[in-house]
């Protein structure tokens, strides 16, 4: 029983950082004095606002995109709602230092929709967990990872690793400790997570939290849940700059037709039998073609007698993967490969993205050998060595920085291609290598992280983020103003 409470204590050692009183947050501007506070204050700003979601500008750039559009916030005088409707739930985000509205406020603002429900949270968060690497992206270009007590132990991000090695990692559904995994829930404020179906077990845990990025459709609008992420910590006015940038960088090359044309190809040996893969999938697609490129055709994919299927079983807007199986009673694998190359007769890149579990030792070799080709091969990709995966960012345990921060910033990701696209080798190398080349991954390390984690010393605070009235200059309750906002203030950290 003594060893079993010490492996608790051990596990929960990140979250008994100290955590400030909501009289210390009021002194340093984080919280409201609510005695300090009339009926006609504005406590979120216009410029501290989101609108609607997705956007005009994410709207245009990505008009053949059918968005699934599954959050939206709105605003009250000390509260917001935010709505996500793939799990059906409202959250209910109160400022600190200010009562919890009551039910007909809500319902003025925003009516609880049948099969709905709401959760009720204090805002800005100060201890929440990371149920996935995905959300971590969003979370660091927020500048908030010293308020993340628990992560995901496949995180890459070098202050994610760094609270690794202080025991952050959130304990695993998937054979690990439950009670653990239970009490380290229970001490966060939120804890975000996806979800399936009808999102039952999500929506049991009060203080769970669905993060819907990567059920949407389209590079930028997945981007665009920054915004979301940004409600629950008062940073809307930083998002909505992040993403604005974001924009302008994902755009900048779009739409060059006459590019170089890239195919994504895998050897699969995940179902019933192996086969090859060509991946049409939206988001590949859209980055292609804001790189400067172009995808190989569909037509000469099916005049090779691949099978077509949705990428995605429940989501045709997510795009087609194109199937040769190998069935060994019937050919070859060889005989297979060949049909694939016949059809990418005229591809100048491709990206392999067959799995391998150890991605350092992946080379191009590996490659000729998993397609049955030859170094004298005279495919245009192989004759002028333009072979790339998307494993050229790692963390020092070989997790793929591709699942962490690529959709937070789907600009990286289309320079990163870009680099091989427009040969162009003042574009930063980001994701991708080519393997053709003999290029290794880039190891992000954990001591490249400077900032003092609370999950490895118990004496540190969050950094304050100053309320968004604040921050505007208004005056009334808080209106001393505070030197600087903590994301902005940390915005050379996610371009590490």
């Amino acid at each position: 029983m003594l060893a079993l409470r010490a492996v608790f204590l051990f596990g929960l050692k990140s979250i008994h950082a100290s955590i400030l009183s909501v009289t210390e947050r009021i002194t340093l501007g984080e919280c409201l004095d609510s005695a300090a506070v009339t009926s006609g204050d504005v406590l979120f700003p216009e410029v501290s606002r989101v609108g609607v979601v997705p956007s005009a500008v994410v709207t245009q750039a990505e008009s053949d995109i059918q968005a699934a559009a599954f959050m939206s916030i709105s605003y009250g005088q000390s509260f917001k709602i935010v709505t996500e409707r793939f799990s059906k739930e409202q959250y209910v985000l109160t400022h600190c230092g200010m009562s919890q509205p009551s039910t007909a406020e809500l319902d003025a603002l925003v009516p609880l929709e049948a099969g709905y429900q709401r959760k009720f949270l204090t805002i800005p968060l100060q201890r929440v967990i990371a149920g996935g690497t995905t959300v971590l992206g969003f979370l660091r270009r927020l500048g908030v990872q010293d308020r993340v007590s628990h992560i995901d132990q496949s995180a890459t991000g070098p202050c994610w690793q760094k609270a690794l090695s202080c025991n952050a990692s959130f304990e695993s559904s998937w054979g690990g400790n439950a009670t653990l995994r239970t009490l380290q829930m229970e001490t966060a404020d939120a804890v975000f997570m996806d979800c399936s179906g009808d999102c039952a077990a999500l929506r049991a845990q009060q203080n769970a939290v669905h993060f819907p990025a990567t059920k949407d459709n389209g590079n930028l609008h997945t981007a665009e849940y920054i915004k979301f992420i940004a409600a629950f910590f008062n940073l809307e006015a930083a998002a909505n700059q992040f993403f604005d940038a974001t924009v302008a960088a994902y755009t900048a090359n779009a739409g060059q037709s006459n590019g170089p044309k890239v195919a994504w190809i895998e050897y699969n040996t995940w179902g019933a039998l192996p086969s090859y893969r060509v991946s049409m999938a939206t988001y590949r697609a859209q980055m292609v073609d804001g790189a400067g490129g172009r995808m190989v055709n569909a037509s000469d994919l099916l005049a090779q007698g691949m099978a077509v299927r949705d990428i995605v079983a429940s989501n045709p807007a997510a795009g087609k993967v194109y199937i040769l199986e190998i069935n060994a009673s019937e050919t070859t694998a060889a005989t297979v490969a060949q049909t694939l190359m016949n059809a990418l007769s005229d591809v100048d890149i491709v990206v392999d993205e067959t799995y391998a579990p150890t991605p350092r030792t992946y080379t191009f070799t590996s490659f000729l050998t998993g397609f049955h080709l030859t170094e004298s091969s005279n495919l245009k990709f192989v004759k002028d060595r333009m072979v790339l995966r998307w494993d050229g960012t790692l963390s020092e345990s070989d997790g793929l920085d591709w699942f962490e921060s690529r959709v937070s910033s789907p600009d990286w990701a289309v320079e990163g291609l870009a680099r091989y696209v427009k040969n162009d080798t003042s574009k930063q190398q980001k994701y991708f290598r080519n393997i053709a080349t003999g290029e290794m991954p880039v190891v992000i390390l954990a001591s490249q992280c400077t900032d003092t984690l609370p999950a490895c010393d118990a004496t540190a605070n969050e950094a304050p983020i100053v309320s968004p009235r604040q921050e505007a200059g208004l005056s009334g309750a808080q209106g001393q103003g505070f030197p600087i906002l903590a994301a902005i203030a940390s915005l050379a950290l996610w371009l590490c």
